[in-house]
């Protein structure tokens, strides 16, 4: 197959399979910026696996993966998707991004694709058994992170203790629960730094070493985001109620 042209404006997003060698022309009188997410060839092929593979056997063989095959495709209309992007691109500039922001967003790109491709949504288990397994080990990644914290353990271990693919434990918790495993281990951060802040007097900076955190700075912008305000308010307004 020769050399593929693809023209992209407004929310198109050009997802590219592996190894796939590519030049842009930006063609706008008044320039324009290109963001572009590389992931490793192992690391995509895992994620499509988990994608594209049943459930099942996914279960009985976590470790396998096929080579990613998804053609190179654009697609429109995933505005959510742009946004987040665009949200990423952001957060990376400001060095508040996380490897994990990055691969869940690529995942739930690869997810969309493989609806495409098979017309309609793929169930993530279709026997009752199978489900009831999968609870059984997402349960078991979630005390395995609930027993280490504040220490935040890489996906890999996580999956091992779960015996589960990574990209389809990240898959299938994000699913049952709302949030990847990374985004369920820093919100269990914040919690427990939030009744620190609520019912003791201890410094924020005692504090936000206690709940994983490298800094009080660090501590204290997490917290902004996922709250709303910043520890030494919430502090005050929780004594306030007392």
């Amino acid at each position: 197959m020769g050399p593929q042209r693809h023209e992209l404006c407004g929310d198109a997003l050009l997802v590219l399979g592996p190894c796939h060698g590519y030049d842009v022309a930006i063609d706008e009188p008044a320039g324009a910026e290109s963001f572009c997410l590389f992931v490793p060839h192992e690391v995509a092929a895992s994620m499509w696996a988990a994608v594209a593979s049943s459930s099942e056997r996914l279960l009985d063989e976590p470790d396998a993966a096929k080579l990613p095959e998804f053609p190179d495709v654009v697609v429109r209309g995933w505005r959510d998707l742009v946004a987040r992007t665009s949200s990423l691109r952001r957060s990376l500039r400001s060095g508040r991004a996380a490897a994990d922001d990055a691969l869940q967003l690529l995942l739930d790109a690869l997810v969309r694709l493989e609806r495409l491709r098979d017309g309609g949504a793929r169930l993530t288990a279709v026997r009752a058994s199978t489900r009831a397994e999968l609870v059984r080990r997402l349960q078991r990644a979630r005390d395995y992170i609930d027993a280490r914290l504040p220490e935040r353990r890489p996906l890999a271990e996580i999956a091992r203790v779960a015996c589960m693919a990574p990209f389809h434990l990240q898959r299938c918790f994000a699913i049952v629960y709302g949030e990847s495993p990374a985004a369920y281990a820093s919100r269990r951060c914040l919690e427990i730094g939030a009744h620190l802040v609520a019912t003791t007097q201890r410094p924020l900076a005692e504090i936000a070493i206690e709940a994983g955190f490298a800094s009080q700075d660090a501590f204290t912008r997490a917290f902004q985001r996922w709250h709303g305000t910043p520890p030494g308010a919430y502090r005050r307004a929780t004594r306030g109620h007392r």
